[in-house]
Order: structure tokens, then C-alpha cells, then sequence
């Protein structure tokens, strides 16, 4: 019993190593997705610009793509959509579209990521920034912008430090949270107009189909129609003008046969 019960503990701590680095990681992997979006965003849409606007929907396919790869081992096998690929490419008004559209996201997105990662660094390195005095401490003054600020009323170097390191550790738990949700908006948007497997171009693939057969359709109906017309008419006049040439033959006949003598 004695021996089994580090093999208890370690368990689950060992699992919770590895959670944290598959969280680590894919944290990072998402922040710099979300951090170089504004660039690879802008360029895109110079591409579109200059006519290019496959160049741009390549370049955010690939970036889709290699994300879902590079987290794909922080993944559970049961939120795999098999979309990790480069898929084809459903059509130049869609990669256009997406070109615009996307950039009011990468903003927001890249701004809250920023924003997260300056405030847990800032907060974490806090202790290290900063020189504690003795005696009686000024109250800590939170800036929340636009002339808005906070006074803490912590009277001690250690109740600054315990506030700076509860509030930095705040912000690191919640950044894969904010990354997680950034991404799903951003590559959302990408897979939405980009991806051939999407609802979008299901829905657009299946009107194009419909479309396709009903126009199908249509033509065989014509083309039987003109036919059964043509039909007709030829019998409609055919059919009158060979009576009528065997009656002229009959009249002709009947015109040349020498008369009947009366006894």
C-alpha cells in the first residue's frame, strides 16, 4: 500500500502537467495567430486590390490550416472536424468577401489579445518593477482610461504585491479563454467563406445543383416538345399530300380510260 500511493498521487498530477501544456501551447499557438492577423489582413487585401484576391484566400487557408495542425494536439479527438487541410476553393467573390469582411475582426481580436498579454505581464511583473518602501503606503491608483481611476486602499508594500500577482494570475487563466474565443470568430469567418465544406457553399453547391437539373429538365422537356411539334406537322402534311397526289393519280386514270360503249 505503501508503495502504490506515490503512483495515486503522481496520476493526477501528471495529468495535470500535461493539460496545462497542451493549454500552454495552444495558447500561444492562437496569440500569434491573433497577433499577425492585422498584417497578413492588410496584405490580403491589397491582393484583393490588385486582383489578386486568390492569393489572399490562399494565404488565410494556409494560416487556418497550419493553426488547426499545431493544436491539433491539444485537441480531444471529439473536436476534430477534419477541416485541417487546404481545402479548394469555392469562389472569387467569397475570397473578395472574406478579404473585407475580416478585418473588423482581426481588430477587435488583435486588440483584446494585446490587451490580455500587456495586462498579465504587466501585473505578474509588478513585484520586480517596483521597490517597496517602509511605512505607510500611498493607495494603489487603477487607471481604467478616459480620466477613470480606481483607489485601492492597500495600505502595505505586501497587500500591492498580493493584489498585483492575484491580478496577473487572473488574466493568465483567462487568456486561453479570450484566444479560444478570438480565434473561433476569425478562423470561423475563414472556414465560413473559404472552406467548400461549409453550410454556405453546402446550401450554394446544393441551389447550383437544383439549378443545374431544373435547367436539365427544362431543355429535355423542350427539345421532346419541339420534337412531338415536328412530328405532327409532318404528319399533318404529309399525310393530306399523299391523298391527294392518290387521288390526281385516280383522277388521271380515270381522265385517260377511253369511255364506256352502250349497247
Amino acid at each position: 500500500m505503501a508503495q502504490s500511493l506515490p503512483v495515486t498521487v503522481q496520476g493526477p498530477w501528471r495529468t495535470g502537467a500535461r493539460i496545462l501544456v497542451r493549454t500552454g501551447r495552444r495558447t500561444l499557438v492562437e496569440s500569434l495567430y491573433l497577433l499577425t492577423a492585422p498584417v497578413t489582413a492588410l496584405a490580403g487585401l491589397l491582393l484583393v486590390l490588385t486582383g489578386k484576391a486568390r492569393w489572399s484566400a490562399s494565404l488565410e487557408r494556409w494560416r487556418i490550416a497550419k493553426l488547426r495542425a499545431l493544436t491539433a494536439g491539444a485537441e480531444t479527438s471529439s473536436q476534430g472536424n477534419g477541416n485541417t487541410g487546404i481545402p479548394a476553393d469555392p469562389g472569387l467573390w467569397f475570397d473578395a468577401g472574406h478579404a473585407v469582411a475580416v478585418l473588423p475582426v482581426v481588430l477587435i481580436t488583435w486588440i483584446f489579445t494585446v490587451l490580455w498579454w500587456f495586462a498579465a505581464f504587466a501585473t505578474l511583473t509588478f513585484p520586480l518593477r517596483t521597490q517597496p518602501t517602509p511605512g505607510p503606503q500611498y493607495p494603489m491608483i487603477l487607471n481604467l482610461g478616459s480620466g477613470t481611476a480606481v483607489s485601492l486602499r492597500l495600505g502595505s508594500p505586501g497587500l500591492h504585491v498580493a493584489f498585483a500577482i492575484t491580478l496577473g494570475l487572473l488574466f493568465l487563466l483567462t487568456l486561453p479563454l479570450v484566444t479560444r474565443v478570438g480565434v473561433a470568430a476569425q478562423a470561423g469567418l475563414g472556414q465560413a467563406l473559404l472552406w467548400d465544406t461549409s453550410a454556405l457553399h453546402r446550401r450554394i453547391s446544393g441551389l447550383e445543383q437544383e439549378r443545374d437539373t431544373a435547367r436539365a429538365q427544362t431543355v429535355a422537356a423542350v427539345t421532346a416538345e419541339a420534337a412531338a411539334l415536328r412530328r405532327l406537322e409532318r404528319d399533318i402534311h404529309d399525310g393530306p399530300q399523299q391523298r391527294l397526289v392518290r387521288l390526281a393519280l385516280e383522277l388521271g386514270r380515270g381522265v385517260r380510260r377511253p369511255p364506256a360503249r352502250l349497247t
